[in-house]
Parts: C-alpha cells; sequence; structure tokens
C-alpha cells in the first residue's frame, strides 16, 4: 500500500533549473496535453524471477534515495516563487503489492493501470518504485519518475547502484548533491559569457530558413506541450551488415556512428526541404568526471547548424566544440539571442539522441546485463531478468527524433515521427534514405 505523504515534512530549497522552470510551465499549463506528461515521465519494468525479497529492495531503495538527493526532489512554491525542495526522507518509500497469481493478459494490464497516470512537476513525490510480486511468475520491479528530476544516463545509473545495493556490493564515492550541481552548473554558466556568445553567433548565423517538411508542409501549428501526440516509429533501420559496416566505418574516420547516423538524418532532411543547411537538435551527456555519478536531470540539447555535405567528421567535431560551450545562457528565451533562435527555428522539431549510456558506465559490471536486458532477457546463476515493454501513447518531445541505440550486435537506429505530420509511409521512406545515405559519407 501507498504510506501517506507527511503534511509538515519540509526540506532544503533551491532555485529552479532552466529545464525544471519548463517542466513547472507545462505542468501549470491546464492546455498541456497529457501525452506530453507521459513523454515526460521515464518508466521501467523489468521482470526477476524467482524473485526479490521486499526487505532487500527496501533496503537498497533507502540507500539509494539517502546517497541521491534528487531522487527526494519535489517543487513547491514558497512565497511568490517556485523552489526545488530536496525532503529528508522519501515521502512514499518503496511500494510493496502482492498481486498474487495472475494471467500474463492480467498482469500487462495490472502495469498498465500504475502507467497510467503521467507524473508531472507538481507530482509528490516525482520518483516512485514499486514491487509487485506475481507469485510463481516471478516479480516486478517498476521505476517512474519525472523528466524534470533525471536523464537517460541516470537512470543506467540508478539501476546499477540500486542492483549493487540489493547485492551489497561497494559503490562510488559519494556523488555530487543537487546543490553542489546547481552551484556546479551556475559557476559555468557564468564561465567565458562573451567566448560563448561570439562561438553561438558564428555558429547559427545566419539561422536556416525553416524546412517545409512535416508540420510547416501540412501547416500545422508548431509543436508544444499542448499539441504534442502521439507518434509511429521505424524501428531497426540499419540492416545487420550495414550496422557491422558502419562500426568498421567509425573505427576508420574516427567519427562515431552516432555522428554518421546524425550526418546522414540531416542531410537527407535537406534534400527533402531541398535547403542548404538546417537546424538539429543533438544531445550532449556527461563529459565530465565531477558529473559521472550524479543521478539528475543533467543532459543537454543544443542546436547543431547542419550544412549540406558537412559530414559525419564535421558533426563530431562540432559537437565536441559545441560541449566545451555548454552551457551557455545565450540559448535560454531570456535573452535576446535565445528568442531569435525560439522565434526562427522551432526549438520542439529535429532531434538527434544517442540513449544507450556511455562514459562511466561503460566500464561497469553490469553493462552486459542491462543491454541485453534492453533487448530480451538475461540469466546469469538462478536469476533471469526481463525487461517489459510499457505501454505508452508519445514516444518523442520532437516532431522528428532519431534515436540511436548501441547494441551488442551494433550500432542501430529508429525513428520517430509525431503522427499528426509523419505517416509512418512517411517515416520509412526517411528510414530508408538514411540507411542508404550513412554509409555513403
Amino acid at each position: 500500500m501507498t504510506a501517506p505523504i507527511p503534511a509538515l515534512q519540509q526540506g532544503r530549497f533551491f532555485p529552479l533549473s532552466h529545464y525544471q522552470q519548463r517542466m513547472l510551465a507545462a505542468a501549470l499549463d491546464p492546455e498541456t496535453s497529457r501525452g506530453f506528461h507521459l513523454n515526460q515521465t521515464i518508466s521501467w519494468a523489468v521482470r526477476i524471477t524467482p524473485g526479490v525479497s521486499a526487505r532487500t529492495l527496501r533496503r537498497a531503495f533507502n540507500r539509494l534515495v539517502e546517497r541521491h538527493d534528487s531522487l527526494r526532489l519535489r517543487l513547491v512554491e514558497r512565497g511568490e516563487d517556485w523552489r526545488a525542495e530536496i525532503l529528508p526522507n522519501h515521502p512514499i518509500g518503496l511500494i510493496v503489492e502482492d498481486l498474487g497469481e495472475m494471467s500474463e493478459e492480467a498482469q500487462k494490464s495490472a502495469l498498465s493501470e500504475r502507467c497510467a497516470d503521467p507524473l508531472t512537476a507538481l507530482s509528490d513525490p516525482m520518483f516512485e518504485m514499486r514491487l509487485l510480486k506475481f507469485g510463481s511468475a516471478g516479480d516486478v520491479i517498476l521505476v517512474r519518475i519525472h523528466h524534470a528530476v533525471i536523464d537517460g544516463y541516470s537512470i543506467a545509473l540508478l539501476l546499477e547502484e540500486l542492483l549493487k545495493h540489493a547485492l551489497s556490493m561497494p559503490v562510488c564515492a559519494k556523488p555530487l548533491s543537487h546543490g553542489e550541481f546547481i552551484s556546479h552548473r551556475n559557476k559555468q554558466l557564468l564561465a567565458r559569457s562573451a567566448e560563448k556568445e561570439a562561438f553561438w553567433r558564428k555558429a547559427l548565423y545566419p539561422l536556416p530558413d525553416r524546412l517545409n517538411i512535416g508540420r510547416e508542409a501540412l501547416d500545422l501549428p508548431s509543436l508544444s506541450p499542448r499539441s504534442i501526440g502521439r507518434t509511429n516509429t521505424v524501428n531497426n533501420i540499419l540492416t545487420s551488415q550495414a550496422s557491422a559496416d558502419l562500426g568498421h566505418l567509425s573505427k576508420s574516420t574516427g567519427a562515431s556512428a552516432f555522428c554518421h547516423l546524425h550526418a546522414a538524418f540531416s542531410e537527407t532532411l535537406c534534400a527533402h526541404a531541398e535547403q542548404q543547411a538546417m537546424l538539429v537538435h543533438s544531445v550532449v551527456g556527461r563529459r565530465e568526471a565531477a558529473m559521472a555519478s550524479f543521478i539528475g536531470a543533467e543532459m543537454i540539447e543544443f542546436p547543431l547548424r547542419y550544412a549540406r555535405g558537412a559530414g559525419p567528421v564535421w558533426v563530431s567535431d562540432r559537437i565536441s566544440a559545441s560541449a566545451e560551450m555548454l552551457p551557455t545562457m545565450v540559448l535560454d528565451e531570456g535573452t535576446s539571442m535565445g528568442q531569435e533562435v525560439r522565434t526562427n527555428a522551432d526549438w520542439m522539431r529535429f532531434l538527434v539522441h544517442m540513449r544507450a549510456p556511455t562514459g562511466r558506465f561503460s566500464s561497469s559490471p553490469f553493462r552486459k546485463i542491462f543491454e541485453e536486458a534492453m533487448v530480451g532477457k538475461v540469466s546469469f546463476g538462478f536469476i533471469s531478468l526481463e525487461r517489459i515493454d510499457l505501454p505508452k501513447e508519445v514516444d518523442s518531445g520532437f516532431e522528428l527524433h532519431l534515436n540511436v541505440i548501441l547494441t551488442p550486435e551494433g550500432p542501430q537506429a529508429s525513428i520517430i515521427g509525431n503522427a499528426a505530420s509523419w505517416h509512418r509511409d512517411d517515416l520509412q521512406q526517411l528510414a530508408q534514405e538514411v540507411a542508404a545515405r550513412v554509409l555513403q559519407n
């Protein structure tokens, strides 16, 4: 059963990050679509057979939230302002439900029911974990957490550390607290500001024209938290041979498979729009040692002005240069340049994203387990782990999203598009062109 939330529990207060401000604005807007909130709710479920002790998992959960105070964060109104509050204890703790023997269909229904209500930036808490016990079918651990307090990289760290706590294994040294992260971020924001602004003006101006494809071609309103809706997806756009060839190509060129796919995706969109350049967003991950063990919302999206013919090596160099200039305030809505970027190029349009964790997690003793569990079932000793696909209406907050995944068999990618502007046939055509182009660069 869910424990009641202590009414008088109070903690430490911090300013909101820019991303948390955006999530708060969406949560306060009554017209924000349910799909947007579902998109910002990261859900992950794994079946463990023969099962896991509730006592063991509760101990692991308590140690996890004690070490990572972002997991105890909530957004609260304080006077005339909003603050991020770190509670001294997790407000509800691990939720344990013994549901007994159920058919596979009934189990799926039980999971869907617990994922039906999305978390928002106003949820209390924004991180929850359940242990669902299904008798002889094993147990399911269901994790739900809002994007305002976590990112994709952190999910891998969270699950890795949870497993270590459950197995009584040592964990890394004490990670950054939320307050230390905010202090670190503020120092970065203030550093080299003139150099950053000069870099981004050179990198982005003149801004490329809007591409007359997707929502623009259909004369649909710009994508926003209010208009986001269902998505269409084309998975595994590379053949196994193409994936292997791409791996070899990456080694010979020095540009990652991610950058090769990034260039091919951008080239394809430029060709469709008959434009020489486009603005596509990418993601910068954990590039600093201080952030390697931080569980929180740290991933940063940034725009890349891609010119036709630039190619994967250029993408690789540009991403590295852009990362050195991040984070920067010049792209915030509150600055003149940020307003121009937002006005002239919809920020919720095109994204290239690598989902698979990299960096410190690449040397984790559980890397192989998580990689295999992502795509199927893995066993070690007498224990089996199997990821459960959870129902989701929206898989992308962007109009068009190239999702790059590093699998045990090699790099792979999917294309996800907003269903109102991209039919499945459109995505299939794009996928074929990206796959054909990726090895030509």
